[in-house]
């Protein structure tokens, strides 16, 4: 489940617990989380930004020390970047 489902199941369980809510405190904790969970839903999800071949390049130098990588090194950066996207979008 991703995040962004997760806060909207949280809100619309919110809002049905929200009327039996007596306590004072209780109720502004409710309140609070409502308007919380609705400001970061309204917002835009971030949108994942790669590197660019300039920056595979440079970090291939600081990392190898030389050079600039091969077709395959390339691909296996571009990999593993697809990984740690794939992780993040969970």
């Amino acid at each position: 489940m991703t995040d962004r489902k997760l806060m909207q199941q949280a809100l619309d369980a919110l809002k049905v617990m929200r009327p039996g809510c007596f306590a004072e405190t209780t109720l502004k904790a409710a309140d609070t989380s409502i308007v919380a969970l609705r400001d970061r839903l309204a917002q835009s999800e971030r949108q994942w930004v790669g590197l660019t071949n300039q920056e595979r390049n440079h970090i291939w130098r600081n990392f190898i020390g030389w050079g600039d990588p091969s077709h395959d090194d390339e691909n296996l950066m571009k990999a593993i970047e697809a990984k740690i996207k794939e992780k993040n979008d969970r």
